[in-house]
């Protein structure tokens, strides 16, 4: 798994951890199966970029620190 798709579902978890979210409220959340969710950490499913946009806008962070490319300052990393 490259470090950047680490970084991004560790930010995922992150946000999941700091909004108290399980993958099943989350997959309810997105209108998407439980497995699908739980497939994204275990490097079976890709994250769809709709997922992703309506994650950032829930959790007013960016899609960039989501996706691994800033911390949630917005500083490059």
């Amino acid at each position: 798994m490259s470090k950047r798709r680490v970084d991004m579902l560790n930010n995922i978890k992150a946000e999941m951890a700091r909004h108290d979210m399980t993958n099943a409220s989350l997959a309810d959340f997105l209108n998407l199966s439980e497995s699908t969710v739980k497939g994204w950490f275990y490097n079976e499913k890709s994250v769809p970029s709709s997922a992703l946009i309506k994650m950032a806008q829930e959790w007013n962070v960016s899609t960039d620190y989501l996706l691994g490319l800033t911390n949630p300052y917005g500083k490059v990393s």
